[in-house]
């Protein structure tokens, strides 16, 4: 009888775990999704150069938050920092960093470390490139936004 409960315990385990994997699998999809549709569109709006476009697929406070988290500063601080942060768009100062022959180029949708990101290649007129990693989030509303960026360090042309 206890061997038999021990199976049966064994069993909902399993079977606990397989329901999660499926849930867990159907969450990760649906971010997948949301952000390959936002990678598109940032891509869209980085190649036009359309700032408006591309700052409505990322979340600058969200960003802050996280730039934030574990800094122990005064609240004067802190709101000085937020706001000289979000005097300039951050799409804008990528595009104006960009010269007019730089292309950006979404590649695919990857999981890391359980965020969910959207890898890009941006090639430069001279035969520079470098790459950026989007993160996947919520804003406040709860709405699919980038929420951080990972910048690799730009390759020289002749590299």
């Amino acid at each position: 009888m206890a061997m038999m409960r021990h199976r049966m315990s064994g069993l909902f385990l399993a079977a606990l775990f397989a329901c999660a994997s499926g849930v867990l699998a159907e969450d990760n999809s649906a971010a997948m999704e949301q952000a390959t549709g936002l990678a598109k569109t940032l891509e869209a709006a980085l190649n036009s150069k359309d700032v408006a476009k591309g700052d409505a697929t990322f979340d600058v406070d969200v960003l802050l938050d996280r730039v934030m988290v574990g800094v122990t500063t005064s609240p004067e601080f802190s709101s000085g920092f937020r706001t000289g942060a979000k005097k300039d768009s951050l799409l804008g100062r990528m595009i104006q960093a960009g010269a007019s022959t730089t292309t950006y180029h979404f590649l695919r949708v990857r999981q890391v470390n359980g965020d969910v990101r959207a890898l890009f290649r941006m090639t430069k007129g001279n035969g520079g490139v470098n790459y950026s990693e989007w993160v996947l989030g919520k804003d406040a509303q709860g709405q699919p936004k980038f929420v951080d960026l990972y910048a690799a360090r730009p390759l020289p042309a002749n590299s």
